[in-house]
């Protein structure tokens, strides 16, 4: 999985994102302008995509109101 693919699966969701890698397995997703990312919807398309947490479990942390990290589970 690459950002295109994360990003165009939130652009399905109706959410403009723009995402960054952190190789190997860390993005982080930020919400374009000063939008605050739903978080309910962001966390199901993490999910949807097979993302976790820091902890492994599904979804992503909300750093701030506008940014999300996800990772590749292991």
């Amino acid at each position: 999985m690459d950002s295109r693919t994360i990003k165009a699966a939130f652009a399905e969701a109706g959410i403009k994102v723009r995402v960054r890698a952190f190789p190997p397995r860390t993005f982080r997703v930020c919400c374009l302008g000063d939008v605050p990312h739903d978080k309910e919807a962001s966390k199901a398309v993490a999910i949807q995509l097979g993302l976790v947490d820091a902890s492994g479990q599904p979804g992503g942390n909300f750093n701030q109101a506008h940014e999300m990290s996800v990772r590749l589970p292991r």
